[in-house]
């Protein structure tokens, strides 16, 4: 199911305004695609999690989401490509938080260094 602002304004019975909402949780209703996100301009929290994003071009539409700071789509198959977050990351300057972990280069270098230590 491709989702946009419109398909659930259409789940819901009647038009909805998201350009004031900071948080938006579409956890687990088995989405695989989003469309342009444009008009929820205020949304500074997105919870995708658990639904069926397997790569980059399915979430395009989130790509406008410039003041995003933090994005969840763990469970979803997207997240087992190679270069996933580094990715997503660069599209969305203002990301600090991606699926549950700090998105800044520092965090994820460390955390490979002491990984490859201990191997």
């Amino acid at each position: 199911m491709k989702l946009t602002v419109d398909k659930i304004a259409a789940k819901l019975g009647h038009k909805v305004d998201l350009t004031n909402e900071e948080e938006l949780d579409l956890s687990g209703l088995k989405i695989d695609e989003v469309g342009s996100f444009k008009r929820c301009s205020s949304l500074l929290r997105l919870n995708l999690s658990n639904n069926g994003f397997a790569n980059l071009k399915q979430i395009e539409g989130l790509f406008h989401l410039q003041q995003l700071e933090e994005l969840d789509l763990s469970g979803c198959p997207i997240t087992h490509n190679y270069g996933y977050r580094s990715a997503v990351i660069d599209k969305l300057p203002n990301l600090r938080i991606l699926d549950g972990m700090y998105s800044n280069s520092t965090y994820n270098y460390t955390f490979s260094f002491i990984f490859i230590h201990f191997l």
